[in-house]
């Protein structure tokens, strides 16, 4: 069984596709979203959450050092299920590629890497139609700068190798997801 890696370009619906994917194969695979465990930590007050709070509202991603950890601790423990795993959210920089791929390495795991294509500018109309309170265009610009920055070279290398399946998240959210689903049944 190969764990699936989900890339996307900032609001192109990849979290509203994990959890469609997820009603398909929730028996077989765990859901492992950086993004889910971030908001749980911010929702509980601890050092760990007002640091993450303090990234996103700057419009900026969560350090290195923080998120590879953060994202190991759990996947040890959705690694002793013996499922395989929907990873969400991770990674966003080649830094945390390099983690990951010394993790998968170290425990015999194959990905499938698939990628949620979208233009910047759908991109922008979807974030600020669903920006939180105090979220202005400037961060938004700010986030779609990190993605292009940090993690789209992932997705350059990936696509240089032919390991990455490219899926056009302009459509509805149900064309989407059938596109989805014809790669992983």
């Amino acid at each position: 069984m190969k764990d699936i890696l989900l890339f996307w370009i900032p609001w192109a619906w990849k979290g509203t596709q994990a959890a469609l994917m997820l009603e398909k194969v929730w028996k077989t695979y765990t859901h492992l979203s950086t993004g889910d465990i971030f908001r749980w930590l911010v929702s509980n007050d601890n050092a760990i959450g007002r640091y993450v709070v303090d990234q996103m509202n700057g419009g900026k991603l969560v350090n290195d050092h923080v998120t590879i950890h953060i994202f190991n601790a759990y996947f040890y423990t959705a690694y002793s299920e013996n499922k395989g795993m929907l990873i969400d959210g991770y990674p966003r920089t080649l830094t945390q590629l390099d983690a990951l791929m010394d993790t998968v390495k170290e425990h015999n795991r194959d990905l499938l890497w698939i990628y949620f294509k979208l233009s910047d500018e759908q991109s922008l109309t979807r974030m600020m139609a669903r920006a939180r309170k105090g979220e202005d265009e400037e961060t938004m610009n700010i986030r779609l700068q990190e993605y292009y920055e940090k993690t789209f070279p992932i997705v350059e290398k990936f696509s240089e190798h032919g390991n990455l399946i490219t899926i056009d998240a302009s459509g509805s959210i149900e064309e989407i997801h059938e596109e989805v689903m014809k790669h992983i049944s």
